[in-house]
């Protein structure tokens, strides 16, 4: 969910990137990766599908259809179907809190406080 909210949060707009061509950077297929490197047939069709979201090329709603509507998924094994709509419902919650969020829907001292505590713990 976190990752999926990150994107949004650095994704730009088309008009902010006008207004500061150094926005242009943003790279989402490589900030994916970066993010999770895992390079497995579900997490690269997890990175496909999300892309695919965030480009807006495909509504929210195939988080939950992309298993069964895509022909390249088919001969996935059950336990990695299931793995895999259970990380593209994670990031449909992601997206989903990320538009409460960018609504002002979501308590932002609460998000602040718990990034707080999260970097506050020693490692």
């Amino acid at each position: 969910m976190a990752t999926i909210f990150t994107c949004f949060a650095l994704k730009r707009s088309r008009a902010e990137i006008d207004a500061c061509p150094s926005y242009a950077d943003y790279n989402l297929e490589q900030i994916l990766t970066s993010l999770l490197p895992n390079d497995t047939r579900v997490w690269n069709a997890w990175r496909k599908i999300v892309l695919d979201v965030l480009l807006s090329r495909k509504d929210p709603s195939y988080f939950v259809d992309a298993v069964d509507d895509d022909p390249k998924l088919a001969d996935l094994r059950n336990d990695q179907r299931t793995l895999l709509r259970t990380l593209l419902l994670d990031a449909k919650a992601g997206y989903l809190k990320y538009q409460e969020y960018a609504k002002g829907d979501v308590d932002k001292q609460c998000i602040i406080s718990s990034a707080r505590s999260v970097s506050d713990e020693k490692i």
